[in-house]
């Protein structure tokens, strides 16, 4: 393989750098797909359609029929994501997303949002697993740390751009349009950034260079037994990740429609 990898003008690649930044973007745009449904429940429009204004049960199942297949799942779709390696996986959660969005933006029926929810959550839910399997084939040990803080600093930044750009597409253009320009986003940006900037495996990748394979992959045997001590065969792994993870998801997924139920706030 590493005979056919080449440098540019004799100088080492970076390849590395653009697959950190595809999947941080890509982690971004899934946030906004998860919480769009938390603003709009905020919007009457939204509410009267769906037959939910007022009702904050139904209103609060459909924050929950994302979040707890997102975790639960996770057991399943990450043996999946072994076996599809993660360049894969994670375009299937991005073309999942986005026919999910799609689909939430032409319907008017509730029941068929919240099993749209549950279906966004099971195609997001490859995500986590198959950009760790991203990460741990690009970068060498001793930049691993620094490349997961950096994809997960997006899931982490998105809450602060999420609310108030989700709120200015549903005012601007109305509660069906902030769907379509998700999924847009989704299809044209995020899966084209993963599909042509990473590979499952940096060797896969026939532009990087001979001395960034070296570089990343300096013993060639933790490779060989990388798949040996995959997720997929210590399913055990999946149920502490799953367990210490849930609690954390709901902090992050606030429904606005809370705020002005207690009077915080009162949006127009």
């Amino acid at each position: 393989m590493q005979s056919s990898a080449s440098t540019v003008h004799g100088i080492p690649t970076r390849r590395r750098i653009r697959v950190v930044i595809a999947i941080s973007f890509a982690f971004f745009v899934a946030y906004f797909d998860r919480t769009n449904v938390a603003v709009l429940i905020a919007n009457h429009n939204f509410d009267q359609t769906f037959g939910i204004a007022g009702n904050k049960a139904a209103q609060g199942v459909l924050i929950t029929a994302f979040l707890l297949p997102y975790g639960l799942v996770n057991i399943i779709t990450g043996p999946i994501s072994d076996k599809l390696g993660g360049r894969r996986g994670i375009a299937l959660a991005i073309i999942g997303w986005t026919i999910c969005m799609v689909l939430s933006g032409v319907i008017t029926n509730y029941t068929v949002l919240l099993i749209l929810r549950v279906l966004l959550g099971v195609g997001e839910s490859i995500m986590g697993p198959s950009v760790n399997m991203v990460t741990a084939q690009w970068f060498p040990d001793k930049e691993r740390a620094r490349a997961n803080s950096i994809w997960l600093s997006g899931l982490f930044i998105a809450p602060a751009f999420s609310y108030p750009l989700l709120a200015w597409i549903v005012g601007s253009f109305g509660w069906r349009q902030s769907f379509f320009v998700l999924a847009a986003i989704g299809l044209f940006v995020a899966l084209p950034l993963i599909w042509f900037w990473t590979k499952n495996t940096p060797e896969d990748d026939k532009k990087i260079s001979p001395e960034e394979i070296q570089y990343i992959r300096p013993d060639k045997a933790r490779l060989k037994n990388l798949h040996k001590a995959s997720f997929g065969r210590r399913p055990r792994r999946y149920l502490v990740i799953t367990s210490t993870g849930l609690p954390c998801s709901p902090i992050a997924d606030i429904n606005p429609a809370f705020g002005e139920s207690e009077h915080f706030y009162r949006p127009t």
